[in-house]
């Protein structure tokens, strides 16, 4: 028990150092020594928690088996792997260099990007995504080039950017093939880089796509199955076993402040439409919030919505900072941050309880 409590008032400790150093730095914390900071202190954490954890199962023993060399793996995993082995055989170092990788690129576009604020870097503290760098290493380095791929649409001006955003969402597919959805958001983005998207129609459109899910994906196995054999084989495992099903109807639920994030941007869609970029967090918002929503169709949907942690977090905080009603304020409190707290520390609780990552 006690081993336990450490870990988790340790994290809390450095997600308020963190919050910290975000508010003493008077030019949003462009300083890359800050981002360095903040990165290694949840390297540390990685340390600290793999050398208390009583087990070795799961995701890290897969990866263990792949660092090993005894099955393959995806060529951006592959590669950092190699570049381990070039000094050293310990796995755990994979572990420590993808934390420090992952947290470093997505600390640096939360604290440069200018939109972003304290309420944004509180609400994406208070998700997983510290803890996918501990666990889904393939996935993380993804959502982190994601995050990054984000801040050049949202920050940087010209045309050139989206020849830096192509090889970024190559990359991105070199570890998870989650980033391959990244690439109709990249076009969307990129054919309306001069002018505002009309968030709404999109909305419809996925809206559409979601009730006819089932069909989509039997129109997949049918057609792509003898082409891509693995393909039947993850979508049976990801969306018709029994356990994921069983797991579905809890995750569910834990996407609720997601679902507030996406409902504060629509309802306060004309107080900041003209505001640039604020359609395109809104349809980013509404693509995290629909992956959870589908959990009940599949539990590991929920890994979809880990995109785009990065601008939910930014919608969040342009609205939340900016709501002058004090009890709609309160209410986006308790539903966004303090319901995301506990759900995150009742995760932490139980998978340190269990042994740890």
């Amino acid at each position: 028990m006690n081993r336990i409590i450490f870990q988790i008032l340790l994290y809390i400790l450095i997600c308020v150092v963190t919050v910290v150093i975000y508010t003493q730095d008077e030019k949003k914390n462009k300083s890359i020594k800050n981002v360095i900071i903040v990165s290694l202190l949840f390297t540390l954490y990685n340390v600290i928690c793999t050398n208390l954890s009583t087990r070795i199962d799961g995701d890290r023993a897969n990866y263990f088996y792949e660092f090993m060399g005894y099955r393959e793996t995806s060529a951006g995993l592959t590669f950092i792997f190699n570049f381990v082995k070039l000094f050293s055989n310990n796995m755990n170092i994979v572990y420590y260099l993808i934390t420090f990788i992952c947290s470093f690129i997505t600390f640096y576009c939360l604290f440069n990007e200018k939109y972003a604020n304290i309420y944004a870097l509180v609400f994406l503290l208070i998700t997983d995504f510290v803890f996918f760098t501990f666990f889904a290493l393939k996935q993380c380095v993804t959502c982190a080039i994601a995050s990054l791929i984000f801040y050049l649409i949202f920050n940087k001006k010209g045309n050139v950017k989206y020849i830096f955003v192509a090889i970024l969402v190559y990359i991105a597919c070199l570890f998870h093939s989650t980033g391959l959805l990244i690439i109709p958001v990249a076009l969307i983005f990129f054919f309306y880089r001069n002018k505002k998207i009309n968030p709404f129609l999109l909305i419809i459109i996925f809206s559409i796509i979601m009730l006819s899910f089932d069909g989509i994906l039997t129109f997949l196995t049918q057609n792509f199955g003898n082409i891509m054999p693995t393909l039947t084989e993850k979508i049976n495992e990801y969306f018709y076993s029994d356990g994921t099903y069983i797991e579905s109807q809890i995750a569910f639920l834990k996407g609720i402040p997601f679902y507030v994030v996406l409902w504060m941007g629509i309802i306060n869609y004309k107080k900041y439409e003209k505001e640039k970029n604020y359609d395109k967090l809104l349809i980013l918002a509404f693509i995290g919030a629909f992956a959870y929503f589908i959990t009940f169709i599949s539990y590991w949907m929920y890994r979809i919505t880990a995109l785009f942690y990065l601008p939910i977090a930014v919608l969040f905080g342009i609205v939340f900072e900016n709501e002058e009603n004090i009890k709609n304020k309160n209410l986006y409190f308790i539903l966004c941050i303090l319901l995301e707290t506990v759900i995150l520390l009742r995760w932490l609780y139980l998978e340190f309880a269990t042994g740890g990552f």
